[in-house]
């Protein structure tokens, strides 16, 4: 999906002010290409669609289990038998704190969690709970050399909460005692101010900080040399109010350069080490200096044979701002799959990625941009599928899904972005009555100006409501909001009632 920083005009009693959106563009730039990947999903939908549940999750591929919070990876996968899920011993439930006892001889396997013992024995349906027999549906395996034994079985019956999410082959096991100090639902604000007297962003933080854990002011970008620069007026008010009530600044460090996000800039610096090094200092030096408690690495339109340069750029950012106690944290392209030579979001290795940063923010907006077609700014349909993606990929905990607080506004005359208040405007003063489409989850509506017809595609309390529940449903850290600033109260009331 290719990402599209720009300025727009937005309307206002008095004048025309700058609106900055950073969002996404539809990976689909070719006509060719968005066919092909169409009819390919097409396809795959209808073959799918035919399969029972039960075959679905048949294939032993991309089980994964979330202890306490925690994605857990284990040496050999876990499989599904019988329509039920085996975990390698050892690897899962130490994690979870019991004492796992393993007896070569007998092939019988012990795990004790507080008060409770169960013994299972390989190929034998019958464990032993406190000296109490009990059935299960599917024995304890030995595969890969390593003990498998049933995961819902075991943890329900030593105290375990158990969740199974299908859709992204996921089991969520929880002790009761840990419900109550998950780590709490993240709400991430990207504050602006760009230009002299723009104080959009700090007004809806200082009205709305009870709601906001975290900002990310868009505040410095760099050089081919590796050198940063500030972009946009200073942002040490909104700094300074953010320490003062107790949420966390995050700089923003981008690539927006000209006009564009400057790959070849980018290019420049993430493939020289050296240039790394000096980037990675001066993030250290205008974090420290300015009262940050970490950065927001937003650097897009990333060539995707640069791949490897991004992820050790990442790793070595993280090494230094962790020694200091900084957060690392990222903004990158929404994807489904990956496409590693993909000239959009080819560069950016979710794998790798989720292994080194604290936070990884997916821009799950702008399926449909201001430059191209009408359409929803971010469909159902699209934003699950990546997030099903990025939870099997991803440690989940550590993913916010992107929110974007606006919509477009299409004609022939071109294209400009909205802000909820400026949407609101624009249905009262028209005298619309605006559409739901039921397939994209989205509001829309039509309207005349001057004999062009304008179609508005944008995003309200109702579709914002439906996207959020995705957070619990994948074990999501929270949600990232673009922008402060664009927002209105029944998106606040959205967020208080499925974040807070």
């Amino acid at each position: 999906m290719n990402v599209h920083q720009f300025y727009v005009n937005l309307f206002s009693n008095k004048q025309n002010r700058l609106y900055r959106i950073n969002g996404i563009q539809g990976v689909i730039t070719l006509k060719k290409y968005f066919l092909s990947v169409f009819i390919f999903i097409f396809l795959t939908n209808i073959l799918f669609s035919s399969l029972t549940f039960a075959e679905s999750i048949d294939s032993n591929q991309g089980v994964a289990v979330v202890v306490n919070g925690e994605r857990v990876y284990t040496d050999t996968p876990a499989e599904i038998r019988n329509d039920r899920t085996l975990v390698p011993v050892r690897g899962i439930f130490e994690k979870m704190g019991a004492d796992v006892q393993w007896d070569e001889s007998t092939q019988k396997v012990s795990v004790s969690y507080k008060t409770k013992t169960i013994k299972l024995q390989i190929g034998n349906t019958t464990a032993v709970i406190n000296n109490v027999a009990a059935k299960m549906d599917v024995a304890p395996v030995i595969s890969n050399n390593r003990t498998l034994i049933p995961l819902r079985f075991i943890s329900e019956n030593i105290g375990m909460l158990v969740r199974w999410a299908p859709e992204t082959r996921m089991a969520f096991i929880t002790d009761p005692a840990y419900e109550g100090v998950l780590p709490e639902k993240t709400v991430l604000g990207f504050t602006t101010n760009d230009y002299k007297g723009d104080n959009f962003s700090y007004n809806s933080l200082a009205e709305n900080y009870g709601s906001i854990d975290s900002i990310a002011t868009f505040s410095y970008g760099f050089d081919e040399n590796g050198n940063i620069q500030m972009t946009g007026e200073s942002q040490a008010a909104t700094v300074d109010l953010a320490n003062k009530k107790g949420i966390k600044p995050l700089v923003l460090i981008h690539n927006y350069v000209g006009g564009q996000f400057n790959r070849d800039v980018s290019h420049q610096v993430l493939s020289d080490k050296a240039k790394r090094t000096k980037l990675i200092n001066s993030i250290l030096d205008v974090t420290t200096r300015e009262g940050y408690e970490g950065v927001n690495i937003d650097i897009e339109n990333v060539y995707w044979y640069d791949r490897q340069n991004y992820t050790d750029f990442i790793k070595e950012l993280k090494q230094q701002m962790a020694a200091r106690g900084y957060l690392t944290t990222l903004s990158i392209p929404a994807k489904d799959g990956d496409y590693a030579t993909n000239s959009w979001n080819g560069a950016f290795d979710y794998v790798q990625l989720g292994q080194y940063a604290d936070q990884i923010l997916l821009m799950t907006y702008d399926e449909h941009y201001f430059g191209g077609e009408a359409g929803p700014i971010a469909s159902l349909p699209w934003v699950e599928r990546v997030m099903q993606y990025a939870s099997q990929t991803i440690p989940s905990q550590k993913v916010l899904l992107g929110i974007g607080g606006y919509g477009y506004d299409w004609s022939s005359q071109g294209s400009r972005a909205l802000p909820f208040s400026g949407i609101e405007e624009l249905l009262a003063s028209k005298n619309i009555i605006p559409s739901w489409d039921a397939a994209s989850k989205s509001p829309y509506f039509t309207y005349y100006q001057d004999g062009i017809r304008h179609e508005v595609w944008y995003e309200n309390a109702q579709s914002i409501s439906i996207k959020t529940d995705l957070v619990i449903k994948y074990g999501l850290g929270g949600i990232g909001l673009w922008k402060l600033g664009y927002d209105n109260s029944e998106l606040w009331d959205v967020i208080n009632e499925k974040i807070g």
